[in-house]
């Protein structure tokens, strides 16, 4: 059997909403207990997930080729869909790179600053919520039965 997008677009599609809460918490975990070892696992988690995130979205748009010519409740769900992942992807990258540049700093020996962790916390509570979202209209494009084709 061959991979096609759309079975990539399945297998990974949860992992940035796993992801981005993992590494959230390790993230606020490191900060509460000063520890730097956490904050870099939390924020290495963070960079990783905007990178999964790229594979997700690209292979979310290859998955939707050919759904314009779909109609009824399965071409609203795709679209509902479509429409909420930009959202959610944009966020989630603008995470990784705060998240690449804090990693950059602890690396160096530098601190990481509140304001940045905070920033970097409430991006990835702002994606965790918008990745929530576009999940569940994606779960709704399958909970449709698509009409038979003649």
């Amino acid at each position: 059997r061959q991979m096609d997008a759309t079975k990539l677009h399945l297998i990974f599609n949860y992992l940035p909403l796993i992801g981005t809460g993992m590494g959230a918490i390790v993230l606020l975990y490191g900060s509460r207990k000063v520890s730097v070892k956490a904050q870099k696992i939390g924020l290495g988690l963070l960079v990783l997930t905007a990178i999964i995130t790229l594979v997700v979205f690209g292979t979310g748009e290859a998955a939707g080729m050919g759904t314009e010519f779909m109609i009824g409740p399965v071409w609203t769900n795709i679209q509902q869909h479509k429409v909420s992942a930009f959202p959610s992807f944009a966020v989630i990258e603008s995470m990784g790179i705060f998240a690449l540049f804090g990693l950059i700093n602890l690396i160096r020996g530098r601190s990481l600053a509140n304001w940045f962790t905070i920033i970097i916390l409430v991006l990835s509570l702002a994606s965790i919520g918008l990745t929530a979202r576009t999940a569940y209209f994606g779960r709704q494009i399958y909970l449709v039965e698509a009409p038979a084709v003649k």
